[in-house]
């Protein structure tokens, strides 16, 4: 892993920030036009920073070792790559002596702070609340050494592996990487074993990620209803959340009541508490129930994933003390971990030892 010691100060500041970070990202088109997708370039971390009004705001952390790079070169680089993937803000550590004052300057006002490697233990000491370095098993990375490599050791997961690590990311909406996230944990869960520690590890981070969708689903339902008073309002609410309005819904709609047909199965549905609809996701009533949780405590909702990753990392580990940490501080938040993952668990179709396993870890960190 190139400019390993840089990433590893970024995962601990992103951790210590209470931050979500995800290490070495591949950006894809978000349009593709040829034959087969083409990676574009990758992120050395990308951190979601819990928001009161959007769930999260994105920052990019770019780490470069290079000693010849060109500051505002490597700003202007991270300006685009903040359009694409609609990041609020940009830091790029460079191994330089100094900066020059004017690309600071520049950069500063494309929302992106150049740091030189020298300066970013001062820059942590003035803006994390946490003492570091300090202990954390997502922020090892060792760990995600081991967690690139779970692909060479099981290639049946490597479809998985490649969308935590970039088709989470490239999904264009919350909605989108809600339903993938439950269609690749249903792809490969004839290949889990819950007694393997890296399947474990990885239906919990898929979990983590899941939560995040589900985080920005909460936050703009909250933010359009409030909390709808009933159930057919919410119903409704969500679906049209989840597939992008009624007019994408209905279309959706009419295209899976022709395949019933057509396949001597009319399942006629409409947007109604009175009837299953066709297009809802699995275990509807309890996403339903599950969404009802969120509502009451959104902003905490946003502060459930680093606390599965956690989790997730802590079974490559010996103990989950930060875990408990973070439990400590949202209790509502693991509360709503362990509704995420049993909610994930069944709609997967996972054996249950998966879900019990984690809401088990929940309770003892709690």
């Amino acid at each position: 892993m190139q400019d390993r010691g840089q990433k590893s100060q970024a995962l601990q500041y992103s951790i210590a920030k209470r931050w979500f970070p995800q290490l070495e990202l591949v950006v894809y088109p978000k349009i593709g036009t040829a034959n087969k997708d083409k990676p574009l370039t990758d992120i050395d971390v990308l951190s979601l920073v819990p928001d009161e009004f959007e769930a999260f705001r994105t920052v990019l952390i770019d780490c470069k070792t290079r000693k010849n790079e060109s500051p505002i070169a490597r700003a202007l680089w991270l300006r685009g790559l903040m359009d694409q993937l609609d990041a609020a803000r940009g830091i790029s550590i460079l191994k330089k002596k100094n900066i020059e004052d004017d690309h600071r300057y520049a950069a500063s006002k494309l929302g992106i702070i150049l740091l030189a490697e020298s300066e970013f233990d001062e820059y942590q000491k003035s803006t994390s609340r946490v003492e570091l370095p300090f202990i954390s098993n997502a922020s090892n990375i060792d760990f995600w050494d081991d967690y690139l490599s779970i692909n060479k050791r099981f290639p049946s997961l490597t479809n998985a592996c490649d969308f935590v690590f970039s088709g989470f990311w490239m999904c264009q909406s919350s909605s989108e990487s809600c339903r993938k996230t439950i269609s690749i944990l249903k792809e490969i869960k004839g290949e889990l074993n819950p007694d393997t520690q890296h399947h474990m590890f990885l239906v919990g981070d898929l979990c983590a990620l899941f939560m995040i969708s589900i985080s920005k689903i909460t936050s703009a339902v909250f933010t359009a209803y409030l909390k709808p008073d009933d159930r057919d309002k919410l119903s409704s609410a969500l679906l049209l959340q989840l597939y992008g309005g009624r007019e994408a819904y209905d279309y959706r709609n009419k295209i899976w009541n022709l395949v019933q047909k057509q396949t001597n199965n009319d399942a006629k549905s409409e947007i109604s508490g009175n009837s299953f609809p066709s297009l809802a996701p699995p275990e509807w009533d309890n996403f339903i129930e599950f969404i009802r949780n969120c509502l009451e405590t959104p902003i905490e909702t946003a502060k459930a994933p680093l606390l599965l990753r956690e989790l997730a990392f802590s079974r490559l580990a010996q103990g989950n003390d930060f875990a408990e940490v973070l439990a400590r501080e949202s209790p509502h938040a693991a509360r709503l971990a362990m509704a995420g993952i049993e909610y994930l668990c069944k709609a997967a179709q996972l054996p249950p030892e998966f879900g019990e396993n984690y809401i088990n870890m929940l309770m003892q960190v709690q």
